[in-house]
């Protein structure tokens, strides 16, 4: 799914939280359109997309299990390794960007980025270490900023 998607209009290159958010709701199994997420998830105190609890919040006003919290990368992979999909907070572009991480496999992670052009569907691979330089902060204690997508509230039940 792509931020800059025409349908996204002028706030596209602001909604890249939002964008994660929609995709790691429809992994877990419900469609949202992106904007519908974007005005959502919108913080009217700061003016911002991007605020993270409003994200995964929102995730679970629409029924699912979802949470802001600080993984390094072995909490990551094993957190892949249960099914669980994890947007990240990262500097892969000068400003920030969230993107949806989905998988790992041979060293690399595979991301789908909502920064890309709105005809695209691709999937991204990240090599691991250049992720983690780019996701993990040592004002952080070496952990970065992860929206955690479960499932619905009767995973595990």
């Amino acid at each position: 799914r792509s931020q800059v998607a025409p349908e996204n209009g002028s706030i596209g290159g602001r909604i890249c939280s939002p964008t994660t958010t929609a995709m790691g709701i429809e992994f877990m199994g419900k469609t949202i359109p992106t904007l519908t997420a974007a005005n959502a998830i919108y913080d009217n105190g700061a003016s911002i997309y991007g605020n993270w609890l409003f994200a995964t919040a929102y995730a679970g006003e629409q029924g699912y299990v979802a949470y802001c919290d600080f993984y390094n990368g072995e909490m990551l992979k094993y957190a892949l390794s249960q099914g669980f999909v994890i947007g990240c907070s990262t500097k892969l572009t000068q400003n920030g960007h969230l993107v949806l991480v989905v998988g790992y496999e041979n060293g690399q992670y595979i991301v789908n980025d909502p920064n890309i052009s709105g005809s695209s569907t691709s999937r991204t691979y990240y090599d691991e270490a250049y992720f983690n330089s780019r996701w993990v902060r040592s004002d952080f204690d070496n952990h970065g900023v992860a929206y955690v997508f479960q499932g619905d509230y009767s995973y595990g039940s």
